[in-house]
């Protein structure tokens, strides 16, 4: 049996794990809080938020482009200790992305280039159109990035600071030419929706007296907007042998835990899983294997 690798950002968090978030969100407001930002001199160098959507509008079969940039926050409450990039970039009627790798390193490429708010996050970019609503860029991310510093969802990716600066160099960066042909006329490819997405595992320390791993995902629905409801075989490794082997439900969240131990932490580097579908129409229930972060 074949198997589809998930990997993604280690500093991004998948929505099924929200009721475990909240010792993640703590954290994560005193590490801003130590590491404040401080936004970087461009260097005369890069270009406005303006210039790089109407690059990206200049492509033949590119109707929208737009560029945010989105400081961060937790709920209600903004913090000026971060930096995120969002693009969002619509695709015409009758038009698709027919090299995908391509037009997501150039699209990333215009985001990097970006030269009024120094990153220090994320890089997030939405797809309408071009592709299947359930094309995930999974394939196109691991050759351009490898396993980690990315995560990916419908039509949709988001990459970490850290993992572009290593394909792209320093900030802002500069933009490869866009090869004829990427984005041209024809018909979009159908893509069957795999059962899972945003699949989070990870680790957490519990009133400092035991070690908990979490596991966490949505469920994708299919055309007919159902969700996949077969049993799942979650198996989860440890050091390459097997922690914990369950079969869970299908539901639109699915938020595991299971305890570790009461003295040692988890090395997360060490954790991974693999997920086993039964068959249910309007789904591709090929197995998914990934990693901890």
């Amino acid at each position: 049996m074949t198997s589809r690798r998930l990997n993604g950002s280690k500093r991004a968090l998948a929505r099924g794990v929200a009721a475990v978030s909240l010792i993640t969100v703590v954290s994560l407001l005193v590490a801003a809080c130590s590491s404040p930002y401080v936004p970087q001199d461009n260097g005369g160098s890069g270009q406005t938020a303006s210039e790089l959507t109407k690059n990206i509008e200049s492509v033949d079969g590119v109707s929208n482009a737009e560029f945010e940039y989105d400081p961060w926050s937790y709920g209600t409450l903004v913090v000026t200790d971060g930096m995120n990039y969002k693009v969002s970039v619509d695709i015409e009627d009758g038009y698709v992305i027919s090299k995908p790798k391509d037009f997501l390193r150039y699209t990333l490429q215009e985001a990097w280039s970006a030269n009024e708010n120094s990153p220090k996050g994320t890089v997030h970019i939405d797809f309408q159109g071009g592709v299947s609503p359930h094309f995930l860029w999974r394939d196109e991310l691991t050759e351009l990035f490898g396993e980690d510093e990315w995560t990916s969802g419908s039509s949709s990716v988001t990459v970490s600071d850290e993992g572009m600066k290593k394909q792209f160099g320093s900030w802002p960066g500069t933009v490869e030419a866009l090869p004829q042909g990427v984005v041209k006329r024809g018909e979009v490819p159908v893509v069957l929706p795999l059962p899972l997405s945003e699949i989070h595992l990870g680790a957490a320390e519990i009133n400092g007296e035991r070690h908990v791993i979490n596991f966490g995902a949505s469920a994708m629905d299919n055309d007919k907007g159902e969700f996949y409801s077969g049993d799942i075989k979650l198996t989860i490794y440890d050091r390459s042998k097997v922690f914990k082997e369950v079969t869970i439900q299908g539901n639109e969240s699915i938020i595991e835990h299971f305890d570790y131990s009461t003295t040692t932490a988890p090395r997360l580097k060490s954790l991974s899983y693999k997920l086993e579908f039964e068959p249910q129409d309007g789904f591709d229930t090929t197995s998914i294997e990934g990693t901890a972060r």
